[in-house]
């Protein structure tokens, strides 16, 4: 008999769950009447993380039924528990990513918490599909889809392979990326910038191979992506030591991105940059975090 996987398993009494249920503040998952025991002697903390709960949410509002994960414990179980977690949860997880639309956005959220829980491979492209699908409807201000834009970049950042990142990445379309980085939130432009890092040093170590060098030239001489990044160095702002460093990962590939890069504007926005960390910050930019990045 395989061991039970720790995700099914209820943190409280550290049994497999019958019925799990997600803190809707803190994203901990408990067995239901677990986590009411909990709530019913007096507790108004998250046992796992102790954030502090609000007091006036009701336990229908506060414990939201986390479908995915019942649905991936009852199978586990109907199949004499021999099955591997693998096995079992990655075709749900895939089927969910691929077939639940946004407006659908608890669906989407159990999965996404459960691939960043499992770290599986194979996930790259389809974070990164739905990243774009959910972005392009931040400006609704609508609290769920920011939450699973987060989530999805949570995902991505920690990608068990940087090299199926970078390929994931520059299969997508640079137009998509350049249009985030404008109008995304902070934290939306910083995780895209890393992404960007990480894959041009993936492609970095493979320079050998004509293909993928090639593919970053492709993805390094979109001057709208470049004037994205740029712009964002320019801004002074927390996210422009991100773009910073995805600036230079991508000249790094090669002369065409360098030439791009200058095109772009990337020289008038370092310049730009470097007046913001040695003298007085313009309007706007006093207060935040500024310092040239060591290389």
């Amino acid at each position: 008999m395989m061991v039970i996987p720790e995700l099914f398993l209820c943190p409280i009494s550290l049994d497999i769950m019958s019925d799990p249920v997600t803190i809707s503040t803190t994203a901990g998952t408990y067995d239901r009447p677990n986590i009411r025991r909990w709530l019913a002697a007096g507790h108004r903390t998250c046992p796992v993380t102790m954030r502090h709960l609000p007091k006036s949410d009701s336990e229908q509002a506060l414990l939201v039924p986390n479908r995915t994960l019942k649905y991936l414990i009852d199978r586990w179980l109907l199949t004499g528990r021999t099955i591997s977690m693998s096995d079992l949860a990655l075709p749900t997880l895939r089927d969910n990513l691929l077939n639940a639309g946004t407006e659908d956005a608890a669906v989407v959220e159990e999965t996404l918490r459960i691939v960043r829980a499992l770290y599986p491979p194979g996930f790259c492209a389809l974070l990164l599909r739905l990243l774009i699908r959910c972005s392009s409807r931040e400006e609704d201000d609508d609290p769920a889809h920011a939450l699973l834009v987060e989530l999805a970049l949570d995902c991505l950042l920690t990608a068990p392979s940087a090299h199926e990142l970078a390929g994931a990445l520059l299969a997508s379309d640079a137009g998509s990326f350049a249009v985030l980085l404008r109008r995304g939130s902070l934290g939306v432009k910083t995780g895209l910038c890393r992404l960007i890092h990480i894959a041009a040093d993936a492609i970095a170590e493979q320079q050998q191979q004509r293909r993928r060098l090639c593919s970053m030239v492709i993805l390094g001489r979109s001057e709208q992506l470049m004037g994205a990044l740029a712009a964002l160095v320019r801004d002074g702002g927390a996210a422009s030591d991100a773009a910073l460093i995805a600036i230079s990962s991508l000249c790094a590939s090669a002369q065409a991105i360098r030439e791009t890069a200058v095109a772009a504007g990337a020289v008038d926005a370092l310049l730009s940059y470097i007046s913001y960390a040695t003298g007085p910050a313009p309007p706007g930019i006093a207060g935040r975090y500024r310092h040239v990045p060591r290389s």
